[in-house]
C-alpha cells in the first residue's frame, strides 16, 4: 500500500502550529502581551476612578466604545471645558493606546483571537477579506512596511490595528515590525486628525453653532462615506461580511 502524503495545513491549523512554536520560543514575550493590555486598562482606569470619580472612569469607557465605531474621528470631539472627560489630546492618546493594546493580541496572538467564542469566526473572516484586498492591491504587500502604516493611518473601515494585524502576518512580516508599523501608522493617523481639528477650531470656535451642528453633519457624512466605499470594495473583492450579507 503507498503512502499517501500528509494532508496541507489550512490557514487555522497553520496559525496554530505558529502559535505553539512562539510560545515555546518566547513565553515571556507571548505572556506579556497577552496579559499586559487588560492590566493595563484596569489600572488606568482604577487610577481615574481615584483620583477624578467612577463618573469619569465610565466617561472614558464609553469613548473607548465609540472610538470602535467612529475610529480616530472621535478624537475631534474633544476640548478643554467640555463634558467629555478628555481633551483632544487625551483623546488622541487613547485611541494610540487601544490600537496598541489591540495589536498586542492580534499581532502575537492572531490565533487565540481567532478561538474567542462569538468573535472568533468575524476575526476569522477578516483574515479572509484580507487575503482579497491584497489580491486586489497588492502594493500592500510590495511595500510591507511603508504600506500597513498607511493602512493603519487612513480612517478607513476595517483598517486601524486589527486590519493591519492581519494584513502584516498574511503579508509575512515578522511580530517586531507589525508591532511598530502598527504603532506608527496610528500616531501618523491620530496626530493628523489632530491637527486637522486644531485647525478647524482655529478658524471656527467650538462654541459657534456652525461647529455644533454642522461639524456632527460632516462627521457622520464622512464615516457614512467611507463604510460605503469599504461596502463596495467588498462586494468587488467578494468579501463576506459578518453579518453574512
Amino acid at each position: 500500500m503507498t503512502d499517501q502524503p500528509p494532508p496541507a495545513d489550512t490557514p487555522e491549523t497553520a496559525e496554530r502550529r505558529r502559535e505553539v512554536e512562539y510560545r515555546r520560543a518566547l513565553p515571556l514575550v507571548w505572556w506579556a502581551t497577552l496579559l499586559v493590555p487588560p492590566a493595563v486598562t484596569a489600572a488606568a482606569l482604577a487610577a481615574t476612578w481615584l483620583a477624578r470619580g467612577w463618573e469619569a472612569a465610565a466617561g472614558i469607557v464609553g469613548l473607548a466604545v465609540s472610538s470602535l465605531f467612529l475610529g480616530k474621528f472621535i478624537i475631534l470631539g474633544g476640548s478643554n471645558g467640555s463634558p467629555i472627560p478628555l481633551t483632544r489630546e487625551g483623546l488622541a492618546a487613547m485611541v494610540v493606546v487601544m490600537d496598541l493594546m489591540t495589536a498586542c493580541w492580534f499581532v502575537f496572538h492572531l490565533d487565540v483571537m481567532q478561538r474567542v467564542p462569538v468573535l472568533g469566526p468575524r476575526f476569522t473572516l477578516l483574515v479572509a477579506g484580507g487575503e482579497s484586498l491584497l489580491a486586489r492591491f497588492p502594493w500592500v504587500r510590495r511595500t510591507a512596511f511603508v504600506g500597513l502604516v498607511a493602512f493603519v493611518m487612513i480612517p478607513f473601515a476595517m483598517t486601524g490595528s486589527v486590519g493591519g494585524a492581519i494584513l502584516a502576518r498574511l503579508c509575512g512580516v515578522g511580530r517586531g515590525a507589525a508591532f511598530a508599523a502598527i504603532g506608527l501608522g496610528s500616531v501618523l493617523g491620530a496626530g493628523a486628525i489632530y491637527l486637522g481639528g486644531t485647525a478647524i477650531t482655529a478658524v471656527l470656535p467650538r462654541d459657534n453653532p456652525a461647529w455644533k451642528i454642522g461639524g456632527g453633519v460632516v462627521l457622520v457624512a464622512v464615516i457614512l462615506f467611507l463604510n460605503w466605499r469599504y461596502s463596495r470594495l467588498a462586494r468587488t473583492v467578494r468579501v463576506v461580511s459578518p453579518a453574512g450579507d
